[in-house]
């Protein structure tokens, strides 16, 4: 007889180690607390380590105020510096420029102006160019010429940028409730650098919002990173008085300009075009869900410039071109069709109302080839004020004459 086969016991699922499972739920969490960690700490823009008494910005500005260059300034809060500055200077600004980090490197020479003053700020948005204005009339400031260094995506309204409420919006309220005519529901408390006649200490649990969510914000996260590795980081040290206007770190300079550090100014044009070609596969600054010109800005800004212009104020576009290699990109690509309609409608309002126009966003009409810019988007200054010059050459009564 056969022996009966012996029944064996079916493999069953081991149950999950414990320990294993606790180690990686741990891994999970660290990673997922490394992100705002990482984010306050490094804080590639500047947004939560302006309230020290020893703030760069609040170096820098105590610099300005003095006459003085300030070197090493590779990295700040460019729009709480400018406030600060505004608020406290006693100079009366005839002349200022509005605009994204493209029309930072404008200078008072370049212009021919006294009294001059740079307030452009990096990737400048609509609110910005309203916010810093409304703060200057704030401030008692009453400019004579307002130089708009203006990009295609000012009337992109999907494009923002939560610095510009954080500094500017008393600023922002005041232009869009008293030159606008549009109420403003949202509040604004001012806060960001350290004033000693009130302690505005920015902390986790005072911040808006906003800056609370951005702390685990995944491009923040990246933008920490590159500044860890690139040394960026350890600039956090104080800032120098100079009087060069150019120099090994980054300026800014006494008139509110600003020049790039040696190493970027300098680089070959290997380096040019592969700065340009870095940001070809990511999003193109400010010109993506841009589907087209919107309707309900290109009202706001028409009214905002026509209010400037019937208070005297003469008001001039600047229209700085983009390098070659983003051009030919965008070329390429239909969801870029508003950038390419931008530079006509500017010129249309622009035409009325007596403003001087000078440039295009178009590097081709104006000859200029990828190495006459630093990057894929900031020209070399010596081709800025070139531009700058074409708008010293039309008399403004010949402009408003044409109309």
């Amino acid at each position: 007889m056969r022996k009966a086969a012996q029944k064996t016991k079916p493999d069953t699922p081991r149950a999950p180690h414990k320990l294993g499972v606790l180690l990686r739920v741990l891994i999970a969490l660290a990673v997922v607390l490394c992100v705002p960690v990482i984010n306050y700490n490094i804080d590639p823009a500047r947004l939560y380590h302006t309230s020290r008494a020893d703030s760069l910005e609040l170096q820098a500005v105590e610099l300005l105020l003095d006459g003085q260059n300030a070197a090493n300034l590779s990295n700040c809060n460019e729009r709480l510096l400018k406030r600060e500055y505004l608020r406290r200077t006693d100079r009366t600004l005839d002349t200022v420029v509005l605009g994204s980090s493209r029309g930072a490197m404008i200078t008072a020479g370049m212009l021919g102006a006294d009294n001059f003053f740079n307030l452009s700020v990096s990737g400048a948005t609509f609110d910005d160019l309203v916010g810093i204005y409304g703060y200057l009339l704030l401030t008692g400031q009453q400019p004579e010429r307002v130089v708009i260094s203006i990009d295609p995506w000012v009337l992109n309204d999907n494009f923002t940028d939560t610095r510009s409420w954080e500094a500017f919006g008393d600023g922002i309220t005041y232009v869009y409730e008293e030159l606008l005519g549009v109420p403003v529901a949202r509040e604004y408390m001012p806060e960001g650098l350290y004033d000693p006649e009130n302690e505005n200490r920015r902390n986790l649990l005072t911040m808006s919002g906003e800056l609370k969510l951005n702390l685990f914000s995944i491009p923040y996260f990246q933008s920490a990173l590159q500044n860890l590795a690139n040394g960026n980081h350890a600039a956090y040290a104080r800032v120098e008085a100079t009087d060069l206007n150019e120099g090994e770190t980054g300026i800014l300079r006494a008139d509110g300009s600003y020049s790039y550090p040696a190493e970027y100014r300098n680089a070959d044009e290997t380096a040019i075009i592969q700065r340009a070609e870095t940001s070809l596969p990511s999003s193109v600054l400010g010109l993506e869900d841009y589907a087209q010109l919107d309707t309900q800005n290109r009202e706001y800004f028409e009214t905002f410039i026509k209010t400037l212009t019937e208070n005297g104020v003469q008001v001039d576009f600047l229209l700085e071109p983009v390098s070659p290699v983003i051009y030919d990109h965008m070329k390429s690509e239909p969801r870029y069709a508003s950038f390419f309609q931008a530079e006509q409608m500017f010129r249309d309002m622009a035409q009325p109302l007596g403003i001087r126009v000078a440039g295009s966003f178009d590097p081709y009409a104006l000859d200029m080839t990828a190495y006459d810019f630093y990057d894929g988007y900031h020209l070399k200054p010596d081709r800025i004020e070139e531009l700058a010059a074409l708008l010293e050459q039309t008399p403004v009564e010949e402009v408003r004459q044409s109309d």
